[in-house]
């Protein structure tokens, strides 16, 4: 098991196992923003997505808002699968969720980020193994491990957005 691996399933097993949908409240400095919205019963895999929102200059963007739009374990496009989560001061963001299914195009969930100080950004988060990404899309794709927690398995990833100029 690598060290990441090992601190990621301490993490996780440490209660911040997926929970019903909501965002995170008051967080300290040192706890990123979440946002869940995969529920128990769910189609497709349980999906952590862990990443910082960045200046032009690479540095933490507090309060930025990070925006996510996806399918659903089965491709569909819901309500459910949609939300907003603000940064912590280190810039960091959680997003728990089911991997999107597969609807014709390569998985994907939508992202977009924006600070009124910092700039706007969007993009979609893809993965790499997928057969329908492209050879340009490999290049982006963010690879994912697998991490058991109890008798469950969890995906996880990292995914880093910078914001442009205003």
């Amino acid at each position: 098991m690598s060290l990441r691996t090992f601190i990621v399933a301490a993490v996780l097993a440490a209660g911040l196992a997926f929970t019903p949908a909501r965002a995170a409240q008051g967080p300290a400095a040192d706890t990123p923003h979440m946002l869940t919205l995969w529920r128990d019963g769910d189609a497709g895999e349980r999906l952590e997505i862990r990443g910082r929102v960045m200046d032009a200059r690479g540095n933490p963007v507090e309060g930025a808002e990070v925006r996510v739009r996806q399918a659903d374990g089965t491709g569909t496009y819901t309500a459910a699968y949609q939300g907003a989560m603000i940064t912590n001061a280190r810039g960091e963001y959680v997003l728990r969720t089911a991997r999107p299914g597969n609807y014709g195009r390569p998985q994907h969930i939508h992202v977009s980020a924006s600070h009124p100080g910092a700039g706007y950004a969007y993009t979609e988060i893809l993965f790499k193994g997928d057969p329908l990404l492209s050879p340009e899309d490999v290049e982006h794709a963010i690879a994912l491990e697998t991490v058991r927690i109890g008798d469950r398995e969890h995906k996880v990833g990292t995914f880093d957005i910078t914001l442009g100029g205003n």
